[in-house]
């Protein structure tokens, strides 16, 4: 079983990109970079976003996991369902129970549409680019 550290290495080694290099992109040392990838150390949890943007995958990705959630559920059937509360509680704090806003609905599956063809945008971690974005705009629909 690869380690986060080795996946953390392997990851930098295809970007061409030093320890050093990596340790000031997302400002640690690169004595900890050494460590992670030794497996001497693990990144701190508050890093794991930051090392997987760096690398543009998933924090799912650094420890292995695969698009499946336990039990067997997909991640996209998570996404439809959080996708469907999500519209439900937008709908309703815009709209009054005697309009038929149209607009909104548009609005709504737009915004579902560009969260559906960009995975990095679904992640539940908000990180400094995609989800952030997607918060913003889910915020000027309310």
């Amino acid at each position: 079983m690869i380690t986060v550290g080795e996946r953390i290495a392997e990851l930098r080694k295809r970007k061409s990109m030093t320890q050093e290099e990596l340790a000031a992109i997302i400002g640690v040392s690169s004595q900890s970079v050494s460590k992670w990838e030794n497996g001497i150390n693990m990144p701190d949890i508050m890093m794991l976003p930051v090392i997987a943007d760096t690398f543009d995958v998933t924090v799912d990705m650094l420890y292995g996991r695969s698009g499946t959630l336990c039990g067997g559920i997909s991640s996209d059937a998570v996404f439809n369902v959080v996708c469907r509360s999500v519209c439900q509680a937008i709908f309703s704090a815009r709209c009054d129970a005697d309009s038929s806003d149209v607009s909104i609905f548009e609005e709504l599956n737009n915004y579902i549409e560009t969260l559906r063809k960009n995975d990095r945008m679904r992640s539940a971690v908000i990180r400094r680019t995609g989800q952030f974005i997607s918060v913003m705009k889910l915020e000027e629909l309310l």
